[in-house]
């Protein structure tokens, strides 16, 4: 786990002003192996279920805290946003006769925030420049071998990055954008599963990636909010998965599966629950864009038997330039709303 927050008012009705430059970069990295041999018998090396390996990485450049805070990013100032998360997890087991199991979780996580007032009431105000990239990147990999009887391999990848410009947290904030807020929230998961019986016996290859992309240029979130962009905001949301299995039993039954997800969202400027006032200006400019990718397959292999695979990819894309959210809310565009979204399956 990776935590990094460059200006913090914590606790209390803080007033926070940058006039410099603020870099908050949070890197983090997990990596599992596991390996399990028996000459005869059963061989287990990971995890079916809970459990795996997991990256979990934080970036924030100014933070209010509990209170009702003012935060302030100035005409001259910049705010650089760094969070980073990749996890890599691998599993194999080996037997020659009888069952060999392995199973790979991996989860990394992402989050970034140029301003985020935090709870109560707080006036947040750009004016100057904030960028911002998050990614999240995962990859499980397992591996199974059995001379006769089952090998049995399952993998699982799940990599979410959420990029926020300008937070209000919870209570009614006021938060306003005269710079520029330009971000980008990539994720991608990579599931890969191989399960060999070179025997008599049963292969089973499961492999499943997910990824979710979120960035928001202005969040309201809670409360009765009033958001108005003056200026640019700039937001991109990138998800990609694969999902590969391989299944082989020279004689007897082989069975493959594989499952991808790939979900994007992105907003120029969201409210959020309660009764919020949402205005884009004449001199607002929002540029949203969103793509996903997915891609799967399964390859099966018998010599002699039974054989089944399945392969499923899915993508779900959202791009929004001005959204209330929950509530009675009033929403006026009176500048540039350019919003696009892509998907690739």
């Amino acid at each position: 786990t990776a935590d990094a927050v460059t200006l913090s008012g914590d606790d209390g009705d803080d007033t926070v002003i940058n006039e410099g430059i603020v870099e908050a970069v949070a890197d983090a990295t997990a990596t599992g192996v596991s390996v399990s041999y028996t000459g005869q018998g059963v061989s287990v090396a990971g995890t079916f279920f809970e459990g795996g390996s997991t990256s979990d990485a934080v970036a924030s450049g100014i933070g209010g805290g509990t209170g009702a805070d003012n935060l302030l990013n100035s005409s001259a100032a910049t705010i650089d946003v760094q969070s980073h998360a990749r996890t890599s997890d691998t599993a194999v087991a080996v037997t020659l006769i009888g069952v060999a199991g392995a199973g790979s979780r991996a989860i990394a996580i992402s989050d970034g925030y140029g301003m985020a007032g935090g709870n109560d009431s707080d006036v947040i105000q750009n004016e100057g420049i904030i960028t911002q990239t998050t990614s999240a990147d995962a990859l499980a990999s397992s591996i199974t071998f059995a001379g006769s009887g089952a090998a049995i391999s399952s993998a699982g990848a799940v990599g979410h990055s959420l990029g926020t410009g300008l937070a209000g947290g919870k209570g009614n904030d006021t938060v306003t954008n005269f710079g520029t807020v330009d971000l980008t929230s990539n994720a991608a998961a990579i599931g890969q599963s191989i399960s060999v019986v070179t025997g008599f016996g049963g292969s089973i290859a499961d492999a499943n990636a997910d990824a979710i992309s979120e960035a928001t240029g202005i969040s309201g979130n809670e409360g009765a909010d009033e958001l108005t962009n003056a200026s640019n905001i700039i937001v991109r949301t990138n998800a990609s998965t694969e999902a590969r299995d391989i299944s082989y039993s020279t004689l007897g039954v082989a069975l493959g599966k594989a499952n991808s997800v790939s979900e994007v969202a992105v907003t120029g400027m969201s409210g959020g629950d309660g009764n919020d006032i949402i205005v884009n200006s004449e001199s607002g400019d929002i540029v949203a864009a969103s793509k996903a990718t997915a891609d799967s397959s399964s390859t099966k292999i018998a010599l002699g038997g039974f054989t089944d695979a399945e392969a499923n990819s899915s993508i779900h894309a959202i791009a929004t330039g001005l959204s209330g959210g929950a509530g009675d809310d009033g929403i006026l565009n009176a500048g540039a709303l350019n919003i696009r979204s892509q998907s690739v399956n």
